[in-house]
């Protein structure tokens, strides 16, 4: 694995974002950010991340008048039935991996209830669903995908963005407050690609940091919360006997996959 560092510092410049002092770091206060969850041994966390976007942009731009959760638990449930099914007869686990775009594009499809509707229980057999009867599902207009950190450093000034982060063992589990730069040594084991919701950014000594939630409970990073760097760059060099990991096998930051719900235009 090779590790290095290539400044993100400036990129929001070149998108004029000279409003935002960005030497200084900018970021959402956390009561936009919903519940701390831990999902535990079962791959949830897309569910988790895309419920929280909905949750948090509404209520920014005031389709909500209050914090109102969404379900994560419907898009475990009901997004891919038939990769449920196959991870099942594998794994004995009903969750299974999947992108927060993907999830976006589910909701797009048919909406999402809130939390208090179908509430969250994690990985289990989907019973069948029953539609609210006081409150129908909420509905998005698009899902916006970018690949560049310039297009998320400059639609992170008005909400939360989804992402996946490179997880690494034990480095992940370890950093505590400190900055998740990735690999840090030749123990360092990557595992997945992990869904988190990017809140904010901080420049520290001239290195340029994302302020994420991830969804592996309290006890990990600082409360739930992890800073990470935004310059890391890492790239796995395949060797005699292994090829690279096809999310690992070009350069790449540790953050990446950014995406968000765009809302219809709200009704007066």
């Amino acid at each position: 694995m090779i590790v290095s560092r290539l400044s993100a510092a400036k990129k929001l410049h070149m998108l004029g974002g000279e409003s935002i002092r960005f030497s200084e770091g900018y970021k959402l206060e956390k009561k936009y950010m919903g519940l701390m969850r831990d999902q535990g041994g079962h791959d949830t966390c897309w569910a988790v991340v895309t419920a929280e976007l909905i949750s948090a942009i509404r209520f920014i731009l005031k389709y909500d008048t209050k914090y109102t959760e969404y379900s994560a638990q419907y898009l475990v449930d009901y997004a891919d039935p038939a990769k449920a099914s196959v991870n099942y007869a594998k794994k004995r686990h009903y969750c299974y991996t999947y992108s927060v775009a993907k999830g976006l594009d589910f909701v797009l499809d048919g909406g999402i209830p809130t939390e208090a509707h179908w509430k969250y229980e994690g990985c289990r057999k989907p019973p069948a669903y029953r539609l609210p009867k006081d409150q129908a599902h909420v509905h998005i207009a698009s899902v916006q995908r970018f690949p560049s950190v310039d297009e998320m450093l400059y639609h992170l000034q008005f909400h939360p963005i989804g992402a996946s982060l490179a997880l690494f063992l034990p480095d992940y589990s370890t950093v505590r407050k400190g900055i998740y730069r990735g690999p840090t040594s030749n123990e360092s084991v990557f595992k997945a690609l992990h869904a988190v919701s990017i809140y904010g950014i901080e420049v520290v000594n001239g290195e340029t940091i994302a302020l994420v939630k991830s969804t592996h409970g309290e006890e990990l990073g600082d409360g739930g919360y992890f800073r990470v760097s935004l310059d890391t760059m890492i790239v796995e060099v395949p060797c005699k006997g292994k090829t690279a990991h096809r999310d690992l096998a070009q350069p790449c930051r540790l953050l990446s996959r950014f995406c968000f719900p765009k809302l219809p235009p709200r009704q007066v």
